[in-house]
């Protein structure tokens, strides 16, 4: 392999350098590039204004791996139980109940 050497001011546009002893090295070598994940958005309301339903939460590839990089692990979405105020009968609903149960005696 060859390296040749360059001072920093008469290096421009170059892709691959390796600063070395406060100089640049040209090198046909690329380097790895890992995947990096962005952090998990916050959770969704519950899906649900009662009884059981679930929630999410996702994040986005922010750097792809690249060369010999680490690829990205893992769900991109995730998915959670959530729990809303039991579904009772309204009060709409108990009027209509009771009109029904008066009217049939």
């Amino acid at each position: 392999m060859v390296h040749t050497a360059f001072t920093q001011s008469s290096v421009t546009g170059a892709d691959m350098l390796v600063c070395e002893g406060g100089r640049f090295n040209c090198t046909s070598d690329v380097c790895d590039v890992d995947c990096e994940w962005s952090g998990w958005s916050v959770w969704t309301p519950c899906s649900v204004s009662c009884g059981t339903g679930h929630q999410t939460s996702s994040r986005h590839i922010l750097k792809s791996s690249q060369y010999r990089g680490a690829p990205c692990e893992g769900p991109k979405k995730r998915t959670r139980t959530c729990t809303a105020p039991d579904c009772g009968m309204s009060s709409h609903s108990t009027f209509i109940v009771h009109l029904m149960t008066e009217n049939t005696f």
